[in-house]
């Protein structure tokens, strides 16, 4: 997500307008999506799941995910109009 000084886009997006063809289309690939929408999302969460790895331990779960950006976390000033 992309901040906005403090606010992110889920602050900003409640809902999808569609109109025409395109609200057709969304709810054609949401509902019976091709079988290269398939594969692509089959890629994806392959892609997600190799990169994380967890192991249980005595009081829960320990978690591992590779290249995990948290730079964003970094404590800094930011300047707001």
């Amino acid at each position: 997500m992309f901040d906005f000084g403090g606010s992110y886009m889920r602050d900003f997006m409640n809902e999808i307008n569609l109109f025409g063809n395109d609200s057709k289309d969304f709810a054609k690939s949401f509902f019976c999506p091709t079988e290269y929408e398939i594969c692509h999302h089959k890629e994806k969460i392959n892609e997600i799941n190799n990169q994380i790895s967890t192991a249980p331990t005595i009081d829960g779960f320990e978690v591992n995910i590779k290249n995990l950006n948290l730079s964003f976390l970094v404590d800094s000033e930011q300047t707001r109009l």
